[in-house]
């Protein structure tokens, strides 16, 4: 329980593509990508993240950490590509 740890810590995604985030600890996080909307997985959650509709039609990197841990050290980061 309360740690913070992706797998794997980069992760490569289409931005046509669907992405499922899922929580495996045994307390709720707070994900958050580079400054955007946080959510909040409960244990054993999961959400559905369409890259286009959530980080736009571009090609990059999305930083992310769980900001109920901390607000400032990235646990992973997203490359989001252009099909």
């Amino acid at each position: 329980g309360a740690g913070c740890y992706m797998t794997p810590p980069v992760s490569k995604v289409k931005n046509t593509a669907s992405l499922s985030i899922t929580n495996n600890d045994t307390v709720a996080h707070t994900l958050v990508f580079d400054n955007r909307d946080p959510f909040t997985l409960s244990p054993g959650g999961t959400k559905l993240v369409n890259p286009k509709g959530f980080f736009g039609d571009g090609e990059g990197l999305w930083y992310y950490r769980c900001s109920d841990i901390s607000e400032t050290n990235n646990v992973g980061v997203l490359y989001v590509t252009v099909p």
